[in-house]
């Protein structure tokens, strides 16, 4: 599809919803109109300091070619995504050039941004509980000048497209990307030269942006855009992307992805004009993009029968590697609680104390119980019944459509993968390479989610108009915001974290809905900010053992996995596993001494042969969109 057959689209779908309004009888508020005018001016001082697109008629437009499957598509993607050139703007970020807007003009906006906008005050528009960051009036350097230094094919605002492409878009061009891929559903990650970049923001799918309709709680008509990010977003991204990795990468954690810049789109990719809610696109360098949650965790479940000999799994023996403690807790005829169970269980005693209904201390309402040696198994080394994987014998493939059978460009590689992990099975004697696994993803998140709470930031936990009570929260630490690093990205850690346009610290926090402390309030208390972290933390190592997730094993699968005839043993065995990733994460947040959680120490064979683990789940995975 054409950018003009896009937009075309986009236009379409407005005018129904323009006629829907007029049906409801929806009135044009004034208030609206005055909060676009407020966003309109932040996009104005901030477009004003950007370089415009060089875009002419006849300019070549762009898809990457075809390759053979590698560790490319490994780490990156293999839906194929195709790019073409569109006028707008372009903002090269510069971290010593941005700064927090302290100015009551800029807080009135964030405020706005909370109510609805527009002529008839129904466009909704993302509402982040911060200040908003602007330009530093009077700094030095030239926009043009950094964005020249890009590759020409990314010195113009790029969109995704497809379906009716044309065919000359088919074929590689000059500048152009190698390789393109879509990651989830509004971004695309793409190679240039060697090095790989995402843009964030980039079009819903390949269908532009589009504007969708609803009816809120309330009954009443609201519409948003999708497939973008917005300036305020794009700004926060890049800002908490450079101002972590100060701070972080130096103790030797990597952010997925490097700050690069902003796109700010111009008509025709406009769906509500350049006033308000004006589509942006978020430009980073990046290391990779295949998620924890729903490439490396559910690819993992999938293939554990593969990994261990079911036949030699025994209920008794399983059980007995449990502290006698978890095994005396009611297991509903599990063989043990689940790992999942005892954090949703600790997750939810948190918000009752938090909110007065249970006594201080309490450390579940069905497990009262602490998340610690006593209670979690340590399976770092805990010997399985491993065997070798069969060369030539190929598991199904999953994606949102079901399973299918594994393509021709994936055996090749998976018959690779099964070759080497044979012989490094052949050598690691009793060592447990899934208890390796598990202990140092865990110890990667923890290590993660302690650097950022170092910095006294969020990842993005915070509470809105749609949180209908004071335990609702949204939480943007969770395992698909994190990703497997390229091989060789980092000596010691599989993972890098990212999607930070939500985040915020305790100064910059702003009280957007009066949950908490009163609205409009800058900056939270010292307890508060503690509180939030606390939630957080717990809420990130909930999700990551299998609780409160919608981002693991597919459904369709998930019936697959329950009809083997050791499905109990295999959960019990997951479960083993898990608790081995809760003490590895809790040994990075909290520190061994405190909570004398163990780790599994860093083992150059046992990294590489868990390596190989990682990109066997991710190829069963590898057509799944996160």
């Amino acid at each position: 599809m054409s950018s003009g057959s896009q937009n075309s689209f986009s236009l379409t779908r407005e005018k129904v919803a323009e006629k829907r309004a007029e049906k409801a009888g929806m009135p044009v508020s004034a208030d609206a109109e005055k909060r676009v005018e407020s966003e309109h001016a932040y996009v104005e001082l901030v477009r004003s300091q950007s370089s415009s697109s060089q875009l002419k008629p006849g300019d070549p437009e762009n898809s990457g070619s075809p390759a053979a499957f590698g560790e490319d598509e490994l780490y990156f993607g293999s839906v194929k995504a195709y790019l073409a050139p569109v006028p707008g703007s372009v903002i090269a970020y510069d971290h010593s050039q941005w700064q927090a807007l302290t100015d009551q003009d800029s807080l009135q906006r964030v405020l706005a941004r909370a109510e609805k906008m527009g002529p008839k005050g129904d466009i909704i528009v993302p509402a982040i509980p911060a200040l908003d960051f602007g330009q530093i009036l009077g700094v030095k350097g030239s926009n043009d000048e950094k964005v020249s230094g890009w590759p020409s094919f990314m010195r113009t605002p790029l969109i995704k497209v497809g379906k009716n492409i044309p065919e000359s878009m088919m074929r590689p061009v000059p500048g152009g990307p190698e390789k393109a891929f879509a990651s989830g559903v509004r971004s695309c990650v793409f190679k240039l030269d060697g090095q790989w970049y995402r843009l964030k923001g980039s079009g819903n799918n390949d269908e532009g942006f589009t504007v969708q309709s609803d009816l809120n709680s309330g009954k009443e008509l609201t519409r948003q855009i999708r497939g973008s990010a917005w300036l305020h977003t794009a700004v926060r991204e890049n800002f908490m992307a450079a101002q972590l990795a100060s701070s972080m990468q130096p103790r030797g954690m990597l952010g997925a992805n490097e700050a690069m810049g902003i796109y700010m789109y111009d008509a025709p990719n406009q769906p509500f004009g350049p006033s308000v809610s004006v589509p942006a696109c978020i430009i980073e360098k990046t290391l990779g993009d295949r998620r924890l949650g729903t490439h490396v965790m559910a690819g993992m479940e999938i293939i554990l029968p593969l990994l261990v000999d079911t036949s030699a799994l025994v209920k008794d023996q399983i059980a007995a590697h449990f502290p006698p403690a978890r095994r005396g807790l009611p297991a509903g005829g599990d063989i043990v609680v689940s790992t999942a169970a005892l954090f949703t269980d600790q997750m939810m005693a948190l918000e009752f104390v938090a909110n007065g209904l249970m006594e201080p201390g309490t450390l579940g309402l069905e497990f009262n119980v602490p998340r610690d040696a006593t209670v979690l198994c340590d399976g770092k080394s805990t010997a399985l019944p491993y065997r070798k994987l069969e060369e030539g014998s190929y598991p199904m493939q999953w994606s949102r459509d079901g399973s299918k059978q594994m393509s021709e460009q994936w055996q090749c590689l998976w018959d690779t993968y099964v070759r080497q992990y044979n012989e490094c099975l052949e050598k690691a004697g009793p060592k447990s390479v899934l208890g390796y696994l598990f202990s140092r993803i865990g110890n990667d998140c923890g290590r993660i989610m302690k650097g950022m709470h170092d910095a006294r930031v969020s990842w993005g936990t915070y509470q809105d108009e749609i949180c209908v009570d004071d335990s609702q929260w949204h939480c943007n630490a969770h395992a698909n915001n994190v990703v497997v690093l390229a091989e060789g990205s980092s000596r010691d850690m599989f993972l890098g974290y990212l999607d930070l346009d939500m985040a915020f610290d305790d100064k910059t926090f702003v009280s957007v809905y009066g949950k908490g402390s009163p609205k409009g309030t800058v900056g939270s208390s010292e307890e508060a900010h503690a509180l939030l972290l606390k939630r957080e933390h717990i809420n990130f190592l909930e999700v990551l053992t299998g609780g409160d997730t919608t981002s693991g094993v597919p459904m369709v699968a998930k019936d697959e996995i329950s009809k083997h005839p050791k499905f109990a043993e295999l959960e019990a065995v997951k479960s083993l596993l898990y608790d081995t990733l809760a003490m590895g994460y809790l040994n990075a947040y909290e520190g061994e001494a405190a909570c004398r959680l163990p780790v599994a120490e860093f083992d150059q064979d046992m990294h590489r042969m868990a390596h190989l683990l990682i990109k066997l789940a991710i190829i069963v995975m590898a057509d799944y969109i996160a």
